[in-house]
């Protein structure tokens, strides 16, 4: 494959000065992380009192890093993962509804964990669900691999795995024990309580971004469909092959890492878009920032709002979701 076709096909539209753009809410999501580390129950006041409280240096100090600083970290890598997860979703299936979780993959490690919990397994909750990921994505290669170029047929397989699996889940859940449904219904609705400090999705962020980017061009090009995409030398069935398989993998960190949150990775490529333009080579990234600011603002509303209960995060990213969609349909509809 050559690369002048790719440099002389027309681009799609960039936001004027979107490189300053993209600064700015790198400039917020910095500033946003200490905020959301110093907000708790009674807000800034109400975290900082221990401050002028000698006796309770040590508490301010174990909530601060070991409760809040986990679970900030997860929902920034979790927010990234699923918004790129997105950005590729949408182009490779050319249908802005498009979501992570119509590969399956999502159920499947949901279904994993489910049934690690629900039997006693002696397994942590991150090895049992990119197990069933894992798993997932292999039968939905094995179902799709003569239709690659026919992504449509792909789409329709995950969906169909979702479907299936999904009531595999229902059944587990109703024949669990009572003590454990509410928990596994909390995990279910993403759940960021429970992280733990880890810094490897961090990296395959940016591992990710940079895979990514790095075919920036082919993707602007593959978003104006298969065809125009041969006919400029992209390989399209090898891409399509990289972009599932991509999706899928950042979707099982994701749920590994916080279990099913919805319409993060539906909702920020559309904002992204308005705030970039349809070029891969800031959108990609932009989702990336915008997926972990909107994460960290869901999930610091999650444990703040009703506290001392906390909410699962996903159940805020839903509400979110909903308003967000009313507004893009009175206002412009999909892009």
């Amino acid at each position: 494959m050559s690369a002048s076709p790719l440099r002389s096909a027309n681009r799609p539209p960039v936001a004027i000065n979107a490189p300053l753009r993209l600064g700015l809410m790198l400039a917020v999501l910095l500033l946003l992380l200490p905020l959301a580390l110093l907000w708790g129950e009674g807000g800034f006041y109400g975290s900082l009192r221990p401050l002028w409280d000698s006796q309770a240096d040590a508490s301010l100090s174990a909530i601060l890093w070991q409760l809040r600083w986990p679970r900030l970290l997860a929902a920034v890598s979790v927010g990234a993962l699923l918004a790129l997860a997105g950005v590729v979703v949408q182009n490779l299936f050319k249908n802005p509804l498009a979501d992570p979780y119509v590969l399956g993959v999502s159920s499947g490690a949901a279904l994993s964990y489910l049934l690690a919990a629900t039997f006693g397994l002696a397994v942590p909750v991150l090895l049992a669900s990119l197990g069933g990921a894992v798993a997932t994505l292999l039968v939905l290669l094995l179902l799709s691999w003569p239709h690659l170029r026919q992504i449509e047929r792909v789409l329709l397989n995950g969906v169909m795995l979702s479907f299936g699996l999904s009531a595999l889940i229902s059944v587990i859940l109703v024949l669990s024990r009572q003590t454990l449904t509410q928990s596994l219904l909390f995990w279910l609705m993403g759940d960021l309580a429970h992280s733990q400090l880890r810094y490897w999705p961090v990296l395959l962020v940016l591992l990710a971004l940079a895979g990514l980017s790095w075919h920036w061009r082919e993707l602007d090009v593959l978003a104006r469909g298969n065809r125009f995409a041969e006919k400029t030398g992209v390989a399209v069935r090898r891409l399509n092959l990289m972009l599932l398989v991509s999706a899928a993998l950042l979707v099982a960190a994701a749920v590994s890492l916080a279990g099913p949150i919805g319409f993060v990775g539906l909702m920020v490529p559309h904002i992204s878009r308005r705030l970039v333009g349809f070029s891969h080579r800031y959108l990609l990234p932009a989702a990336a920032i915008n997926g972990a600011i909107l994460l960290v603002l869901a999930d610091t509303l999650a444990r703040s709002v009703t506290a001392p209960v906390q909410l699962p995060a996903g159940a805020i990213t839903a509400l979110l979701g909903v308003a967000f969609f009313l507004v893009l349909q009175r206002h412009g509809g999909w892009r």
